[in-house]
């Protein structure tokens, strides 16, 4: 199996939640920008994947469906997700984010969580995963970035 073959696999496997056969993925800007050469529209489809929505934009309630969301950790994107589960947007609340997380925003989370009264919703919390992304070049070769790792 290829590199962007296994690459692809385990984007797959982080977007599929256990509960749900369809899903959202909220994608911040930055997110957006690292994964949009790799996540096409069949992959996502293959994850169950309905949506892709942008962190930033408003985004109607869909409480019905369960969120993935693939950000980076800061006080912003930390607010928006605290927003979105005090509002009830979705179902069930993935989250993963691209770097590590200090403690002072995993604490932010935890307590925008409670006081929102769903903090029940949030299913899975990592705090660093692993994002290869393949490129092309214009001479049409692959490179590889590894931008952050568990």
């Amino acid at each position: 199996m290829s590199l962007h073959a296994l690459h692809l696999a385990s984007l797959t496997a982080l977007l599929r939640t256990p509960s749900a056969q369809w899903s959202l993925l909220v994608l911040s800007a930055h997110t957006t920008s690292l994964l949009a050469p790799t996540l096409t529209i069949p992959t996502l489809k293959k994850a169950g994947i309905t949506l892709t929505l942008q962190l930033q934009q408003p985004r109607d309630i869909a409480n019905e469906i369960d969120a993935i969301y693939i950000v980076e950790p800061n006080a912003v994107n930390i607010k928006y997700i605290i927003d979105d589960l005090t509002r009830g947007l979705y179902q069930q609340y993935y989250l993963f984010f691209i770097e590590p997380i200090g403690r002072q925003l995993l604490e932010e989370l935890a307590q925008g969580a409670e006081a929102s009264g769903r903090g029940d919703a949030i299913m899975k919390v990592m705090t660093t995963i692993a994002i290869l992304i393949i490129t092309k070049h214009l001479s049409g070769r692959g490179s590889i970035f590894k931008l952050s790792a568990t």
